[in-house]
């Protein structure tokens, strides 16, 4: 998947960017952190980290997810969107 496909799936998904913004300032965090931190609710959540997961935006290290290079690419566009 392509950057700018990643960035249109992010920022037309809530959670998403919700995820995406707990993994920018902490670099990786479990499931549980990420929707206790962003009070998600837990099956839409544990749906888009799998849906990030299968379009190369985050990838899973042990139980943390982590950005990849294209979830970095897509979370500074996304938070330089998010300053203007």
């Amino acid at each position: 998947m392509s950057v700018d496909e990643a960035k249109g799936f992010v920022i037309g998904n809530a959670n998403a960017r919700q995820v995406i913004s707990v993994l920018k300032k902490d670099g990786a965090a479990t499931a549980e952190l990420i929707i206790k931190k962003k009070r998600l609710i837990e099956k839409p959540a544990l749906d888009v980290l799998d849906e990030l997961v299968d379009k190369g935006v985050i990838e899973k290290d042990g139980k943390e997810y982590v950005l990849t290079d294209i979830g970095n690419k897509v979370a500074e566009e996304v938070h330089d969107l998010e300053m203007d």
